[in-house]
């Protein structure tokens, strides 16, 4: 549980990071119009990995609790 809010947040966070540092970029100005695409690729990627490091983390917490009951 502790891991799913960890990834959660950390996503919450990474949102309006990222959300926060558009406010001072224009994409459109270097990019054109892919400007919104790429700046939602990023925001994907960013997504994706505060999942991914959450599963991390639960993956790890089993292996250990896993590895605990065995010695």
């Amino acid at each position: 549980m502790a891991r799913s809010l960890f990834a959660t947040i950390g996503w919450q966070i990474a949102s309006l990071g990222f959300s926060f540092y558009n406010q001072f970029n224009d994409y459109s100005i270097i990019y054109g119009s892919l400007g919104t695409i790429i700046g939602l690729m990023v925001w994907f990627f960013l997504t994706g990995l505060m999942i991914l490091l959450g599963a991390q983390l639960n993956a790890l917490r089993i292996n250990v609790h896993k590895h605990e009951g065995e010695t």
